[in-house]
Formats: structure tokens, sequence, C-alpha cells
């Protein structure tokens, strides 16, 4: 979807805190929500420019609006991170958390 190479090195473990990662109705992949109390793990990817974060855009489409959070990576720092929301009302979210073992879900 970047239509570059990606470096290990940008990919880093990393927690968000105060969401929770569900399953979308009818899809394979999962959207993230604001729930508090909740920690999901995931992977950030560093160093992404106004491109690539159009090309991210462009990708996603228009069910996603672009959120501001602050992630805790593996060392324990702390930094802003831009993810992608689903919009209210355009995807049918789950109250089940997705898997990322394949499409299956808990």
């Amino acid at each position: 979807m970047l239509r570059r190479p990606v470096s290990r090195r940008v990919l880093k473990p990393a927690r968000l805190a105060g969401w929770r990662r569900c399953a979308v109705g009818g899809h394979d992949f999962p959207a993230v929500v604001r729930c508090r109390g909740v920690l999901i793990d995931g992977i950030l990817l560093d160093h992404v420019s106004a491109a690539d974060r159009d090309k991210l855009a462009t990708y996603e489409g228009d069910g996603y609006t672009i959120a501001r959070a602050v992630a805790e990576l593996a060392d324990g720092q702390r930094g802003p991170v831009l993810l992608f929301v689903p919009k209210p009302g355009f995807y049918q979210l789950s109250d089940r958390e997705w898997s990322f073992r394949g499409d299956e879900q808990r």
C-alpha cells in the first residue's frame, strides 16, 4: 500500500491505552475504538511522511477518520501516533475482540 520498501527498523512493538480492537461485521479486518481501561498491543510504523499518510488514507478509504493517540513503545518511551478510526455508523462493529490469528474471532 505504501509502494516502497519498509525497513524492520521502523516497525516497533507498541501499546495503546484506552483503545480496543474489535471485529468488523462481514469483514476479516479489525477496527480500533476508544474504550477506557483497555490496552491493545500492536505494531507502530515510525517515520511516516505526509505522502505515506496520504497513501494510507487512500488505502483505508472513506470509512475512516484519523485520530490522535499516545502509544507506549517496548522501551517505555511514549509518543504521539495517528491511527485510523471508523467513522460512526460506517461499519457494523462487534463487541467481540478481533484476534491476529487469521480471521479468527474470540
